[in-house]
């Protein structure tokens, strides 16, 4: 288990819910490999709700998904 810092915690919580919010009621392990790539890629090309786009941030929504797998 990892041990985060509370404000760690607190940014990935609202990266999540910026980026991901439409994701909310499902589970992870039903997230699927396609949902992951269109969405990596539409953060990094187009941006979400007028979000800045930019490849690190689609990296770091994605980094933090990626945790929640373990």
């Amino acid at each position: 288990m990892l041990s985060l810092k509370p404000r760690t915690i607190q940014d990935y919580q609202e990266t999540i819910g910026f980026y991901l919010s439409d994701w909310m009621d499902i589970k992870v392990s039903a997230i699927t490999k396609e949902m992951v790539e269109k969405r990596f890629y539409r953060i990094r090309d187009k941006g979400i709700s007028g979000g800045i786009l930019t490849y690190s941030q689609a990296t770091k929504v994605m980094r933090i998904l990626c945790m929640g797998r373990n």
